[in-house]
């Protein structure tokens, strides 16, 4: 064995006598925490050192001091091969975005101006390369979107740093530091000076004493300014909101005689930006802007604002300064200047820039966001006066939105209307779950972007729901990947939108608005399955049930709370004491189905519904076993058609000379249009909601038990009676004397009514989340 260093690099790495004293200490048996406290580290210091530097000679984990520093110190060996220059995919993913080609819509490059590289230290005074230009923050973070299951596509945004600026590294092309926004080809620390403040400040105007509000971001109208300088000291006022990031330039022309007369002591700076250019500047863009975004305005010591004090009587804004050479103390403002220099390149004249030119504005996620949100979240205006218009909508779902029959189900079918009545004009970012099911073109091109995360294994699901408080299906969708594109992506959205209760435990991971979706409370759902079987199954599902309410009783306080029951609704805010909003479901209101009979045609009875779900299946078999009989007693000649998505053997086993089972039907509309009466059977409350709806909608007559039509308006095509006996008499008068078709149709929820219901949901999140005091 080679000789081993007793002196440790640094006190950040664990030294040889530091490892000695864990390996007695293990010895000793102690836990990770006591060791830690005794040698003064963190637990997960102890413990990684424990897992990684162990010796397995002896085939089992042993830890030794000797073997461990042994390992470490050949891990920390160099030098290493850069993993861009090892990986060829990844060095071209990161090539391709540092430096890509733009193109036109056509596909035709568009080469732009010819820049030669040099090595320079400071970054490039000309007009930059025209490239695709990513940072390498940006690039790092989309490997994790664009392959979320190849761990070998990952890189961090200093590896990317380091292969640019160490020479000798051998992945990246030393010209690509042009692509960099500074341009600078060497890095250069951070100078510090000690500079003394200006004497246009006073301590009652220094940031300390800058309200509270303006530092946290809770209200709107406090702004950061600064300028930015280019070639022959052309410069860009530049100011953005804290709270909202919406970003406004100043435009600073050059005065007249610039370049041309000698400038006169103590007259006006004829480049453009000296203290009376700056204040009209800031006043005539301030004043423009309603009175609740006028609040504040912080600015460094630059003597461009040494008229701060007429900047304040002409505008009412209150001014602040930070700090002598204390940027962070303007840390928005700084990095949207470095954001722009990508636009404004250092060395270039900026004065050739039109006021137009200046009026786009910048967004935190999206370049037109920022402008609604300045809109959307004056603090003046109430819930009802929002404008949801125009948000940007993280829409979380279980399975992928499809109204597939064979694939899909109720849970899908909801986000699938929903996502295809929102107004166009809501961005959405589609976050679902591989299935069996593919995501129809239609939703994919209705969302800004669209995303599949992969499932844990059924039988490892099955196995962690046995000893823990989430069920199968959450188990399934719960993972570390899924919270951090949740987490990432939630930032970049205004409000995120969880459908399903099983993607209920992400609510912790979202960032910001959050509105969540049940369908139907979880614990509720097993507590009524409860009822249907007996023994241990009763006992364990009692059980899950108790666990599910613990669970639902610690989502966050400021989430919106929804179900599509009124029933569940009211039953669910009692259990959690808080509000919850029903949105029952809509359907397509088209024209009723024709029926047409053909000649020889018999007597049809349907029930149409989801086959493989328990409670139908009890449905299907009450319909067949306790129905169909005494209706063939008086009419031989009725048929019974159950019709549903993959069905349940038992299902399949009743099927007989009069009795039909359709399995995945294309659509239930041709199930409607064969029919002459449907019949819902349902004791327990589950399943089945929609389909009554469906019914009713295509105009057929329904004889449903209170169960199977709870909640259902009333329609002059709905019969509701509880006993078998009624039930049995109200089909046989439907069949023997069908009812006429109502002159005007009842008033029924579209699905636009359904998806304009969430996204006032939505925008009440928002209005909350954005108050003085929300979380």
């Amino acid at each position: 064995m080679p000789s081993l260093a007793l002196a440790p690099v640094s006190g950040r790495y664990l030294s040889l006598a530091e490892r000695e004293e864990i390996a007695i200490l293990n010895v000793q048996k102690l836990g990770v925490r006591e060791i830690a406290r005794r040698i003064g580290r963190s637990p997960s210091t102890i413990s990684r050192e424990l897992r990684r530097n162990a010796s397995t000679r002896s085939n089992e984990l042993s830890y030794r001091a000797m073997t461990a520093q042994w390992h470490a110190e050949r891990r920390a060996s160099r030098p290493k091969v850069c993993k861009l220059a090892a990986d060829d995919q990844l060095r071209d993913y990161v090539q391709d975005r540092l430096a890509g080609t733009i193109a036109r819509p056509d596909g035709e490059l568009v080469p732009g101006p010819e820049v030669r590289f040099i090595g320079r230290r400071h970054g490039r005074r000309a007009d930059r390369r025209w490239a695709k230009s990513w940072s390498p923050e940006q690039i790092s973070n989309r490997l994790r979107v664009d392959f979320p299951d190849d761990e070998s596509m990952r890189i961090s945004h200093e590896a990317i740093y380091q292969a640019l600026y160490i020479q000798g590294r051998g992945a990246l092309k030393r010209e690509l530091v042009a692509c960099l926004r500074t341009g600078r080809a060497l890095r250069v620390p951070r100078a510090r000076t000690r500079g003394r403040g200006k004497k246009l400040v006073t301590p009652e105007i220094m940031i300390s004493e800058r309200p509270a509000e303006a530092a946290d971001r809770a209200v709107p109208g406090h702004w950061e300014g600064d300028l930015i300088l280019g070639l022959e000291s052309s410069a860009i006022g530049t100011r953005v909101e804290r709270t909202t990031r919406f970003t406004l330039l100043l435009h600073l022309p050059r005065m007249a005689g610039h370049g041309v007369e000698l400038s006169v002591k103590n007259g006006p700076a004829l480049a453009g930006h000296g203290a009376e250019a700056v204040r009209d500047a800031v006043a005539e863009v301030i004043t423009g802007l309603p009175e609740q975004l006028r609040r504040s305005l912080t600015w460094d010591q630059g003597a461009e604002m040494a008229q701060h004090v007429q900047l304040h009587v002409d505008t009412g804004l209150d001014i602040y300064f930070c700090e002598p050479q204390s940027p962070w103390q303007r840390g928005t403002n700084e990095n949207t200047n470095g954001l722009l220099r990508q636009y404004f390149p250092k060395g270039t004249d900026l004065s050739r820039h039109s006021r137009g030119a200046m009026a786009r504005p910048r967004a935190s996620a999206g370049l037109a966001r920022s402008r609604r949100a300045r809109h959307r979240r004056a603090p003046d205006c109430s819930t009802s006066q929002v404008v949801a218009a125009g948000v940007r909508l993280l829409y979380v779902t279980e399975d992928v939105p499809t109204r597939d029959r064979v694939h899909g189900d109720g849970s899908s079918m909801i986000p699938y209307e929903v996502l295809r009545h929102l107004p166009p004009d809501v961005e959405v970012d589609l976050l679902t779950y591989r299935g069996s099911a593919e995501v129809p073109r239609e939703v994919s091109d209705r969302c800004r972007t669209v995303l599949t995360l992969p499932r844990r294994p059924r039988n490892s699901a099955v196995l962690r729901s046995v000893v823990s408080r989430h069920s199968i299906g959450a188990w399934e969708r719960r993972s570390r990947e899924a919270s951090a594109v949740v987490r990432r992506m939630s930032v970049a959205a205004d409000a995120t939108l969880l459908h399903g209760p099983h993607v209920a435990g992400l609510a912790h991971t979202v960032e910001g608005p959050l509105v969540l979706q049940v369908v139907d409370p979880w614990s509720r759902r097993v507590g009524m399955e409860a009822g249907l079987v007996h023994g241990p199954r009763a006992r364990y599902r009692r059980l899950k049930a108790a666990g599910a309410r613990l669970l639902e009783a610690q989502l966050p306080k400021h989430a919106r709370l929804l179900t599509v029951g009124r029933h569940d609704a009211v039953g669910w805010g009692d259990l959690l004491g808080r509000p919850v909003r029903a949105i029952p479901n809509g359907v397509d209101m088209g024209e009723p189905v024709s029926r047409v009979h053909a000649p020889g045609h018999h007597p049809t009875v349907c029930f149409v519904g989801s086959l493989g779900y328990g409670p139908n299946i009890v449905s299907a078999q009450r319909l067949v076993g306790e129905v169909a009989p005494r209706v063939w007693a008086r009419l031989p000649s009725t048929r019974f058609v159950l019709a549903g998505r993959q069905p349940d053997p038992s299902v399949l086993a009743l099927a007989g000379e009069r009795v039909v089972v359709l399995a995945d039907v294309p659509s239930v509309l041709d199930v409607f249009a064969q029919s002459d009466v449907a019949c819902f059977p349902d004791q327990d409350g589950l399943g089945i909601r929609n389909s009554v709806t469906e019914a009713l909608a295509a105009g057929l007559p329904v004889v449903a038990t209170p169960e199977a039509a709870r909640e259902q308006p009333s329609h002059p095509l709905l019969r509701i009676v509880a006993e078998v006996d009624d039930l049995v008499a109200l089909v046989l008068e439907l069949l023997a004397n069908p009812p006429a078709p109502p002159h005007t149709a009842p008033v029924m929820r579209t699905w636009k009514d359904v998806a304009l219901d969430y996204l006032e949901e939505c925008s009440a999140a928002v209005t909350a989340h954005r108050s003085p005091g929300a979380p």
